[in-house]
């Protein structure tokens, strides 16, 4: 593996990640709200 494929995999990763942390951090309010209800 390369040096260039190795950085592109890098930047994917970093990319789900933020993703991933973004779509947390709008459904927890959202989730915590179902919970509160239902509870």
């Amino acid at each position: 593996m390369d040096r260039t494929t190795l950085h592109r995999v890098w930047r994917v990763i970093l990319a789900l990640l933020a993703s991933a942390v973004a779509v947390a951090c709008f459904f927890a309010p959202v989730l915590l709200v179902v919970i509160g209800v239902l509870l």
